[in-house]
């Protein structure tokens, strides 16, 4: 790339997973000013842990400005479960230079999965239920918020070596994530309606990170898929607990 070169971005919010025993889709959402900008053609190079190359093909399409790549079963079926992983896209872009954009990824048994829904927030505060006449928001769901969430929650695991897709409880993280999203709603509602939100989206998230220092899961260190010891030992979210102010802010229940 040249300094005359456009400079786009490509959202890559986490590592690619390639579940085992299925196909799979990878995208590249590529960027300028807060658009999407569609490639007009590009290729796609696949490589294991071990550097063998797996793929090395033209896109599958391009579909509401995104190059996808349909990544067969029958193309991984032989390969065995592992990080490691690397996917590479050469796009060809408006600017008529071909862009490389490179993620990491791996090749998993399952992926995680958000373990909430709305009617778990609304079943605690109900004022975030937009059925509720006293309901303090027009949104219709807060999916955006539980993405956010999930997101965060898996960066903070790879932060630790926490592979997500090696988590065999993912029922422990309830109680985290509920308190996280609901922090990402407030902290937005005092940006967007009244600034006044902001207090209790701090204590929220002050809390998650109490709540996120003291969780622990089952975990399958060698990928076998069965939990380490026998589910014997459970391993911690974060090597240290996180500080927060005391009081109400540590532990405790929900709000």
């Amino acid at each position: 790339m040249s300094t005359t070169d456009t400079l786009y971005s490509a959202r890559f919010d986490l590592p690619d997973l390639f579940e085992e025993g299925k196909d799979n889709r990878a995208k590249c959402r590529v960027y300028r000013a807060g658009a999407l900008v569609a490639p007009t053609a590009g290729t796609v190079r696949i490589t294991d842990n071990d550097n063998n190359v797996l793929v090395n093909a033209n896109v599958s399409g391009i579909a509401n400005n995104v190059a996808y790549y349909d990544l067969l079963e029958a193309t991984i079926a032989s390969s065995v479960r592992s990080a490691g992983w690397r996917i590479e896209w050469y796009l060809t872009m408006p600017d008529g230079i071909v862009h490389r954009f490179a993620n990491d990824a791996a090749l998993v048994l399952g992926r995680f999965y958000a373990p909430i829904t709305e009617a778990d927030i609304y079943q605690i505060d109900s004022k975030l239920d937009p059925s509720n006449p006293a309901c303090i928001h027009s949104a219709t769901d807060f999916a955006d918020k539980i993405d956010a969430a999930t997101v965060e929650i898996e960066g903070l695991l790879l932060e630790q070596d926490n592979r997500p897709n090696l988590i065999l409880s993912p029922s422990a993280f309830r109680r985290p994530m509920l308190l996280l999203v609901r922090a990402l709603i407030y902290e937005d509602f005092a940006g967007r309606l009244n600034e006044a939100y902001g207090a209790l989206g701090e204590k929220l998230r002050k809390r998650f990170e109490g709540a996120w220092g003291a969780m622990t899961f089952e975990y399958d260190e060698d990928d076998d898929g069965q939990a380490d010891d026998a589910g014997e030992t459970r391993r911690g979210a974060a090597r240290s607990i996180w500080l927060s102010s005391g009081g109400d802010d540590e532990g405790g229940g929900l709000l």
